[in-house]
């Protein structure tokens, strides 16, 4: 028997590899097109289109600005709401909700196409609308209707539509928390210092300590109880959203037209 298996398990690791290398193409499609496209300015004063003071910024004076730290909590909750839901979903739609093999693949497919449109909606949407409010609408959205999800049953294509939104929720306060958020937050110089360390505290901890957390959860209540990991990951980064400062240049532009200009007011808005 097991010499009559090894043809078996040989040919799925040669079709395991070829995964790996296909997965590996678009990256280096992309590699390639930085490359090609992307110019770095020869000055910082050509880059923002106006002369610049010369000063040079810190990791302290990052860590001094408020919007960073909540940026990185923020950022560390709505991780909780990725990974778990990406990790150990097949495993909750097959154990769980007991869904075939393919109903499973199809019902998966929501975190990708869900995943795509909000990383590019929800930062749009902040333009118009402000970092605070898209933010409370993320975390908001992303947590309500994860309790829909847990309570829909078998039915895939009601799963599959709850799981494109949830997506689309999280995956969307991941761009709009490393994106906008953490370069707005910035000093002027540390932008990528500023994205670098956000993203650094959400992928260690957010990342890593949450899958941690649920698998703890899985092995001592169920499978069934990981999302309440993702939902009160999720709630708990909308309180965090509350106390964010607006720094979208649409609105803080409007807000500046209806106040006084005082300096004391400009400086303290600025920590």
């Amino acid at each position: 028997m097991c010499w009559r298996s090894w043809p078996v398990r040989a040919q799925y690791q040669r079709l395991w590899r070829v995964v790996f290398l296909l997965a590996a193409v678009p990256g280096l499609v992309l590699s390639a097109l930085l490359w090609r496209v992307i110019r770095e300015p020869a000055s910082r004063s050509e880059e923002l289109g106006r002369p610049t003071d010369p000063q040079i910024a810190t990791i302290g004076a990052v860590l001094k600005q408020r919007n960073v730290w909540l940026a990185m909590g923020g950022l560390l909750c709505a991780m909780c709401g990725i990974f778990v839901l990406s990790a150990n979903m097949p495993l909750y739609l097959t154990q769980h909700i007991g869904l075939s093999t393919v109903q499973m693949g199809l019902v998966t497919s929501g975190l990708g196409f869900g995943g795509f449109l909000g990383q590019w909606a929800l930062p749009a949407f902040s333009d118009f609308l402000g970092r605070r409010a898209m933010g409370l609408l993320g975390f908001v959205g992303g947590a309500v209707i994860l309790v829909f999800f847990m309570f829909v049953g078998r039915h895939p294509a009601l799963l599959f539509g709850l799981l494109f939104a949830a997506s689309a929720f999280s995956f969307g306060l991941l761009a709009l928390i490393t994106g906008p958020i953490s370069a707005e937050a910035a000093p002027p110089g540390m932008i990528s210092t500023a994205a670098g360390l956000v993203i650094g505290v959400g992928e260690v901890f957010g990342g890593g300590l949450a899958l941690v957390v649920a698998g703890a959860i899985i092995s001592r209540y169920g499978i069934d109880h990981m999302l309440y990991l993702a939902i009160g990951g999720l709630f708990t980064g909308a309180l965090i959203m509350l106390f964010l400062r607006e720094t979208a240049p649409r609105l803080v532009q409007e807000r500046n037209r209806r106040e006084p200009l005082n300096p004391e007011f400009v400086q303290q808005r600025m920590l």
